[in-house]
């Protein structure tokens, strides 16, 4: 893998970490999918290049990698590319597959900066403080290769999970 491109996700994946340490009780969940953000259209593209080399892409710019990185003592087989947008104030985004999600999300929905999103074929909780290098997401169903064969009913959905050939 391209080195500048791994620094990029250990640094989001390193920081998404501690985030998720200094603002939540414990560690009850596992990093699942690294999103780098964009800086701008050449970022991007160059990104998108290298990914290509490393996996098999996927809608909405998900890639699941050829050989899983150890990140931060964390396996990650999925990364996402963001195209730039004016309105990214954070370096990239840490999605976390939750141990209890509904625990989880009671215990924390009225914390300040968190907003979920309720989808027809899934659930996300979103923590996004602008003051971090990095947004927390967490999803439920998780975003998985697991069982490629279960993915969500919709497509479109930006879920991974569906191992489709494109």
């Amino acid at each position: 893998m391209d080195e500048h491109l791994f620094e990029r996700l250990e640094s989001v994946a390193k920081a998404g970490l501690q985030l998720f340490a200094d603002e939540f009780e414990t560690h009850i969940g596992r990093l699942n999918v690294i999103t780098l953000f964009a800086a701008d259209a050449h970022d991007f593209q160059h990104m998108a290049e290298h990914l290509d080399d490393e996996g098999e892409k996927l809608p909405d710019n998900f890639y699941v990698l050829n050989e899983p990185l150890v990140i931060a003592n964390e396996i990650i087989a999925i990364v996402r590319i963001s195209a730039p947008e004016d309105d990214h104030k954070h370096i990239g985004e840490c999605d976390f597959a939750l141990d209890d999600w509904l625990s989880f999300e009671n215990t924390y929905k009225k914390k300040k900066w968190i907003e979920v999103f309720d989808e027809e074929d899934f659930h996300t909780i979103s923590y996004d403080n602008p003051e971090a290098n990095v947004v927390l997401a967490f999803t439920n169903p998780p975003l998985t290769i697991e069982d490629p064969e279960e993915g969500l009913e919709d497509e479109d959905a930006s879920a991974p999970a569906d191992n489709q050939d494109e």
